[in-house]
């Protein structure tokens, strides 16, 4: 007959826990529905979520690329914002998360992307952003704008202030008068074709850059 042992045990709930990020200043045109991806060089905002709302005080404890991030965890610090640094292509994160009977771990990692850009054609104050060109494009009208339409590239307050873009036609270099995104084409009275060369640069980050070649059919 001996005595029993006895044994008191606190639960703790393993909720779960969805770590997110975002691109603060990538670029995406104002139609695009999809998410802005991360270029090199860009801000990522990373937000931890408790599944269980309502929780109050909790303790986090972020990590990057492995190692914690002691500056940016604490008491209800549920999001960083990190910049990425120029030589890496891969960036992860993680958070864990603890208070009262609340306890989560998750993390998120992500893909550096190069800029991109698509080129568009206006006419009559019309873009037609259902149709987009990425190296070969016809030119069918008389008078016709191009515009270049970056993503994934970081600008501030706007386009303008943020990137230098150039349009290199058979060697000869162009830039916007109106609007740096766009750049008025005349067709020439004979059929043939040229070579066109977009250059955009960030002007805030040197390692952001997109060099496209295209293909103008006349």
């Amino acid at each position: 007959g001996g005595g029993s042992d006895s044994e008191t045990s606190i639960i703790i709930s393993s909720s779960e826990l969805d770590v997110i990020w975002e691109a603060v200043d990538s670029y995406t045109p104002p139609f695009y529905k999809g998410k802005a991806l991360a270029p090199i060089g860009t801000k990522i905002k990373v937000v931890a979520m408790p599944s269980v709302g309502g929780l109050k005080n909790l303790s986090y404890t972020w990590s990057h690329n492995g190692s914690v991030v002691k500056a940016l965890s604490g008491t209800n610090k549920d999001s960083i914002t990190i910049k990425t640094d120029a030589l890496s292509q891969r960036e992860s994160f993680s958070a864990s998360v603890s208070g009262g009977t609340f306890e989560g771990q998750s993390e998120t990692s992500l893909d550096l992307r190069d800029p991109s850009a698509i080129l568009y054609t206006k006419s009559n104050g019309f873009v037609d952003y259902a149709n987009g060109f990425t190296n070969f494009l016809p030119i069918n009208s008389a008078g016709l704008t191009l515009r270049v339409e970056p993503f994934n590239i970081n600008v501030g307050k706007n386009v303008s202030d943020s990137l230098d873009i150039s349009f290199d036609i058979e060697g000869e270099v162009f830039r916007g008068e109106v609007l740096p995104q766009e750049l008025a084409i005349t067709k020439p009275e004979n059929p043939g074709q040229s070579s066109l060369k977009i250059n955009i640069t960030s002007l805030k980050e040197k390692f952001q850059i997109i060099k496209r070649a295209f293909t103008l059919s006349f």
